[in-house]
């Protein structure tokens, strides 16, 4: 055996570790594996599974072959050729001369593996592939990176699937978390074929991290990628082995092009922590921090975002189909901030006189009297945020023509536009937000609701849910498919719409659907509507809290049928930090929702209070609950409502949901050093919970009942705080946990 710093190699194959890590690569048709990922600890498992039938290959390439054809007979001329399109796809267990070095490298173990002379299409000495993985002496997570060399002419690099970690434990005693929207965990992942797909930056893909957890270690898989380039994340169940696959799919720039080479940009961290998912999330905090994204430092201290969306605690929205609606929305919104008396914002849909998702971007004139009622409404303390769509232009439009949106719209390699269509049936185009024109229109549009009509933001719909496309117009000045430019467009797009919106004199925020990590430098709050869904869990918040702000999700009448759906909708965006509500205030207005609009009420007061833990502090993991006294909480089971796509798009109860009648969250105040444990209870009876939470600095801790300042009792042992604390119906109860002085 020969041993190079902490890597080995030996007749088996090769291993990288350190104290923390070790990776084992076994050795398929000559070409090398990954057959061992695990923590180095006697009592901790290896994370690739030993009864996996099939082993995976560390990475897949495809490339496009353009050829013409010889004349068939029926050919009029020997010149009379077809151009063939075929597509070629590889993998590290093609035939290829492999060889592996082992070095140290600023402190870190380097294994770098080579596969020279692949073959494409039966041409010897196409494509050479060199991958690295380097592990430093000191860090838990290796990073991983890698070279595509293209020496033909004729065969284009598509895609490069890279890296490809097969045969992941994926069994009944493992969750999956993936960052679809706040996140999502999925248990027994293996069940599930497609387990994961998703597309970055995009609401279904919010984040460049997914982990696999067993409750006491956690598999950590994150691209670090701070330029948000596009890429695809899948995740694949394997039933028969109890397995996952996990999977990068990258897009080379020039995608397709002959001769083409690739470079990963960014590196892929492969690693284990000890700890479940919350684990996962701190550490990709830690690098979160260090993207351009999170330049701007945390929300508290922004000087970007106007201080009335950091202070605002709950949302009303309204859909003013009518023009004789404009009144009613000033009466219901002004009569609900009333209510409250808590800091408040209205996001209003159908401002405009034409229908909604037709004839974008055309939104002028409004209705008659939206400019006096968005007077009346900030008179009233509500600050208004009208709606418009920052992708979509309407190709029957007369602006279309007129301004050639044609030449600034996304194409795919054929140069066909990129259309879409909604609940409206109307065929909308997707620009590309490279472009000048797109850029001049929407941030012209901001400039005019805000100098014009002196609205207090602009939501701009789909730029953080959507995912980019592919784009494969060279007259818009970036390369053509992959690359990082629909990002680096909407940069621009976002700060020339905030510069001349605030150039109007108002204090100007801007918004968008869902929580895309990269839009967070230009946009003040991100909407999580499409966070309503069974199986959440609070990664995104766990990562950015205090970094970027949320608000809002869907919230019907129909929820009301059911209070404990509208309760549970409520109390889970109060635990996880995010502005309350998002309905239509006439709604919970209703004298027969009086008590669920108490409920809101007292979490509006409770969030008001607490803005430097829920606005502005950091969300850690929860301190457990253990039971109640006498007997375990009662469960509460309930359907949330969202919108059918199959029935027309109406309003159904969908999901099943089956949450603890009391939730508990955690947060380190912002600028104190101390904890508020938040307990929210939305059952209709008194509940008595026994809790515990870890206390990792030293000292005499204390605890006391926020709005009562009473201190409460507090055992303390083995790292462990402990206490007990009773929760009213429907109510909210704070303990703060504090160092004595």
């Amino acid at each position: 055996m020969e041993k190079l710093g902490s890597t080995t190699r030996d007749e088996n194959g090769l291993a990288i570790a350190n104290d923390y890590l070790r990776l084992v690569f076994a050795s398929h048709k000559g070409s090398p594996y990954l057959s061992g990922l695990g923590a180095v600890a006697p009592d901790q498992h290896d994370w690739i599974a030993a009864r996996a039938s099939q082993p995976a290959p560390l990475w897949k390439a495809r490339f496009l072959h353009e050829h013409f054809l010889p004349p068939d007979a029926s050919s009029r001329s020997r010149w009379d050729m077809r151009l063939q399109e075929e597509w070629i796809d590889v993998d590290s267990f093609a035939p290829a001369h492999f060889s592996s070095s082992l070095e140290k490298h600023d402190g870190a173990s380097v294994l770098t593996l080579c596969w020279e002379g692949i073959a494409l299409a039966g041409i010897a000495d196409t494509v050479d592939v060199a991958v690295q993985v380097a592990l430093a002496g000191d860090s838990r997570v290796s990073r991983w990176s890698a070279r595509v060399d293209n020496h033909a002419i004729r065969f284009g690099l598509w895609q490069f699937t890279f890296p490809v970690i097969g045969n992941l434990v994926g069994d009944d005693g493992v969750t999956l978390v993936v960052p679809a929207g706040w996140g999502k965990a999925v248990s027994h992942p293996a069940q599930h074929a497609d387990t994961y797909t998703g597309h970055y930056p995009s609401g279904g893909c919010v984040l460049q991290l997914v982990c696999l957890t067993d409750g006491n270690e956690t598999l950590y898989l994150a691209a670090e990628d701070p330029q948000a380039y596009f890429k695809r994340f899948e995740l694949m169940g394997n039933a028969v082995d109890d397995t996952i696959q996990y999977a990068v799919v990258q897009y080379p720039n020039d995608m397709g092009y002959m001769r083409n080479s690739y470079t990963t940009p960014y590196p892929v961290s492969v690693g284990v922590l000890p700890g479940d998912w919350y684990a996962a999330a701190k550490t990709y905090r830690a690098w979160a921090l260090t993207a351009p994204w999170t330049a701007g430092g945390k929300i508290e201290t922004r000087t970007d975002t106007e201080q009335w969306i950091k202070d605002n605690v709950v949302w009303a929205n309204c859909n003013a189909m009518d023009p004789d609606m404009v009144a009613e929305v000033v009466r219901d919104v002004s009569a609900f901030a009333r209510y409250l008396q808590v800091p408040a914002a209205l996001h209003w849909y159908s401002w405009h006189q034409i229908p909604f998702d037709d004839h974008y971007p055309e939104y002028f004139p409004t209705k008659p009297g939206f400019k006096e009622a968005v007077a009346e409404l900030q008179k009233a303390g509500v600050h208004v945020m009208p709606y418009i769509n920052g992708r979509l232009w309407d190709s029957r439009t007369e602006s279309w023509f007129a301004d050639g949106a044609a030449d600034a719209c996304s194409k795919d390699r054929a140069q066909r536009m990129y259309v879409e269509s909604y609940a409206s049936r109307v065929v909308l185009t997707a620009m590309c937000p490279t472009t000048p024109l797109w850029q001049n229109k929407i941030s012209g549009i901001v400039e005019r609701l805000a100098g014009e009509y002196g609205v207090d933001g602009v939501y701009i719909d789909q730029i953080g849910a959507a995912s980019p496309n592919l784009c494969f117009d060279r007259t818009h000045g970036h390369g053509t498919g992959g690359g990082d430019y629909w990002v680096l467009g909407y940069e621009k797009l976002l700060a020339l719409a905030k510069a001349k919106g605030k150039a109007t004199g108002k204090a100007l925020i801007l918004t968008t659907e869902d929580a895309s990590e990269s839009y967070g430098a230009q946009l003040d709050a991100f909407l999580m509507c499409n966070s309503t869904q069974p199986g959440l869990v609070p990664l995104y918040p766990a990562i950015y809290s205090g970094i970027f702000l949320t608000f809002g999700r869907y919230m019907f009448e129909e929820d009301l049928a059911d209070p404990a759906a509208f309760r549970t909708k409520l109390g889970q965006m109060f635990l996880w930090g995010a502005q309350l509500c998002w309905m239509a205030a006439g709604f919970i207005l209703k004298e027969q929702h009086a008590r669920d609009a108490a409920f809101l009420r007292e979490l509006a007061h409770a969030r008001a209070d607490n803005q430097a833990y829920l606005a502005f502090g950091e969300l850690v993991q929860p301190p457990r609950i253990d039971s109640r006294i006498d007997r375990p909480l009662p469960e509460i089971r309930t359907k949330w409502c969202m919108w059918n796509p199959e029935a027309d798009f109406a309003i159904q109860p969908m999901m099943d949901v089956t949450m603890s009648a009391v939730e508990v969250s955690a947060w380190h105040h912002s600028r104190e050093d101390r904890w508020g444990l938040f307990f929210v209870n939305m059952a209709e009876q008194e509940q008595e919970v026994a809790w515990s939470f870890p206390l990792e600095a030293a000292g005499t801790w204390q605890a006391r009942e926020q709005r009562t300042n009473v201190p409460c009792e507090l055992a303390s042992g083995d790292g462990l705080a402990r206490g007990v604390v009773k929760v009213p119906a429907l109510g909210v109860r704070v303990v703060e946990l504090f160092k004595a002085v």
